[in-house]
């Protein structure tokens, strides 16, 4: 499964569970540890740890096998590693102290609306069109 591939299954899999604010970092281009992140929320300790269940579970009948799991001790942050792909499972407070969106400010970004997957605009991008709207990405090369 390509990278951009298993970022986007996990990011469906959080979305269908309950994880709120779900994002998809590209940051191939600005980091040398991975190709993306996925980004999410957990309300709870056990909705955190349920998450990691439910990626782990679903990515491994797609064929993809988790390097490392950490952080399922306390479940305020807890990241799984496929390598190419990390994902970022968050309480609301861990969120905001580590704001990894942030800190990797220019990446390219997708969100997850309404089940489907958006290119969030480049702030460079939206200024030089003058258009803000973003269009569903799903099964499109990037």
């Amino acid at each position: 499964m390509e990278p951009k591939d298993l970022a986007f299954a996990a990011a469906h899999v959080l979305d269908d569970k309950k994880a709120t604010d779900v994002v998809i970092a590209d940051v191939s281009e600005v980091a040398d540890i991975t190709d993306f992140f996925v980004i999410a929320t957990g309300t709870t300790n056990r909705h955190v740890d349920s998450l990691v269940d439910d990626v782990e579970d679903t990515l491994k009948l797609e064929g993809a096998e988790p390097i490392a799991i950490e952080g399922r001790e306390e479940c305020s942050w807890a990241l799984i590693d496929y390598g190419p792909v990390i994902v970022h499972l968050f309480q609301p407070q861990a969120r905001q102290f580590y704001r990894l969106e942030h800190l990797w400010a220019n990446a390219r970004y997708y969100d997850v609306v309404d089940g489907e997957i958006v290119e969030r605009p480049r702030p460079e991008a939206a200024q030089a069109e003058g258009d803000a709207s973003a269009a569903p990405v799903d099964g499109q090369p990037a």
